[in-house]
């Protein structure tokens, strides 16, 4: 390898990169979806709280990892009052051996955890935490937020998953002046 110019482009290896997505919601009581929408802090907690319950050590994810939440009201009889608020999470992986497999695994880890946190209770719990930790005006934004158990466990049961192999863009061939 040289320092100076090449005529042609030389070979620089990128290393392939997959993105496994899992989307899915979680419906409360006693929020405002446009409140929600509007308040990035309400959005903070709720991401940590969605990372937190859905990690795993296989699988770490963190609150950036919690994307596209959106809160939509709900159109069900039985949730008047609820809202829907869903998200994406983005767990990226090295490499791209297995990336199907991979992708199930980390699908199956996430949407076991966050059923388990809402049928504990501990997704509740975690959120007032996580909102009192975000600031004041969060925590009690949050302070009669309820999860619908039934709903959030039905829609965790229908989270989809994809995964995307990614590389690099090639450089393009220089240009002599």
């Amino acid at each position: 390898p040289s320092h100076m110019p090449t005529e042609t482009p030389t070979e620089t290896p990128t290393e392939p990169r997959t993105i496994v997505s899992v989307e899915s919601s979680i419906i409360v009581h006693n929020l405002d979806s446009a409140a929600f929408n509007n308040d990035p802090e309400l959005q903070q907690a709720m991401a940590a709280t969605i990372a937190t319950s859905a990690s795993s050590p296989d699988h770490p994810i963190e609150a950036n990892d919690v994307t596209d939440m959106l809160a939509t009201a709900t159109r069900r009889r039985l949730q008047e009052g609820a809202i829907s608020i869903g998200y994406t999470i983005q767990i990226p992986v090295e490499g791209t051996d297995n990336a199907a497999s991979v992708a199930g695994d980390i699908f199956n880890s996430t949407t076991t955890a966050l059923a388990e946190a809402v049928t504990t209770g501990d997704f509740a719990t975690t959120l007032q935490t996580e909102a009192e930790a975000v600031s004041e005006s969060a925590a009690t934004a949050f302070e009669t937020v309820t999860v619908d158990e039934a709903a959030t466990t039905a829609a965790i049961d229908a989270s989809t998953t994809t995964f995307v192999v990614t590389t690099d863009t090639p450089t393009e061939t220089p240009t002599t002046a």
